[in-house]
């Protein structure tokens, strides 16, 4: 079994991250460590990770999304690292079923299907096919 790492950017999430959080938390697949890339929030979301077996790392301002990812990238110690917006639910054997497709040296990256709780936006209905 592949070490992963996880991590999730996040800014102002304190509505999402607990659900998001105990979706990962539970997954079948084991994950080796979840990192937490708080983006400057300013609103509950790092007291609600703490509650976590997670580590945190915090922009000291808003620095956007492609920051979060890099430094994710420089944070992370495994060769898999798997990503899940703060806002998203991972379905309990999400990561299980991404593993099973790195079947040679080949293959570097692998993604799944996103339902969109909400489709209301033309950006979420194209999400969503």
């Amino acid at each position: 079994m592949e070490k992963v790492s996880l991590y999730i950017p996040c800014y102002n999430a304190e509505n999402s991250i607990k659900e998001c959080l105990d979706s990962v938390i539970s997954q079948s697949y084991e994950i080796d460590e979840i990192l937490v890339i708080d983006d400057g929030s300013k609103d509950k979301t790092i007291e609600i990770v703490r509650r976590y077996p997670v580590k945190i790392i915090c922009h000291n301002e808003n620095k956007g999304l492609a920051a979060c990812r890099n430094t994710a990238f420089k944070e992370t110690k495994n060769e898999f690292v798997a990503a899940l917006d703060a806002d998203c639910v991972a379905s309990p054997r999400w990561l299980e079923k991404l593993m099973e497709y790195f079947i040679s040296d080949d293959i570097v990256g692998i993604g799944g299907k996103i339902i969109e709780r909400y489709a209301l936006s033309p950006a979420d209905k194209w999400r969503s096919i």
